[in-house]
């Protein structure tokens, strides 16, 4: 089994199986229990192109939206253990991280207003007003 670990192509199949197969509601502990090897091992460009691919294969897009949390859930122990090169000083991603920093602080600053709105009744938002 772990030459079929190695072999990018295989790789992806067996991603793009477990993906559609989990979609399309299957046994999800017997799903997980059988693709774990390559879930423990997903990189964040496969989860990508096995995004892409099943898209590609067709399934809709609605369908792909709805489980994409679900997928990228399971994938998630893998994907944040992936090591990278973060960019240097200058580079447009360095940028772009850093603009996500300031949103991140600005939504958990917003944090205690979203529970007060799905906390009150409509006729009680009017106090806070």
């Amino acid at each position: 089994m772990s030459e079929m670990i190695q072999n990018p192509s295989e790789r992806l199949d067996a991603l793009n199986i477990f993906c559609r197969q989990l979609i399309e509601g299957g046994n999800g502990k017997q799903l997980v229990a059988q693709y774990k090897p390559y879930i423990d091992t997903v990189t964040p460009i496969e989860a990508m192109l096995v995004l892409d691919r099943l898209l590609a294969d067709g399934m809709p897009l609605q369908l792909v939206k709805q489980n994409t949390g679900k997928i990228i859930n399971l994938f998630y122990k893998s994907i944040h253990a992936t090591q990278w090169a973060k960019p240097g000083e200058g580079h447009f991603i360095t940028y772009l991280m850093r603009e996500n920093r300031e949103v991140e602080k600005i939504m958990d600053g917003m944090k205690h207003i979203n529970k007060l709105l799905f906390k009150c009744r409509p006729d009680e938002l009017a106090s806070y007003a």
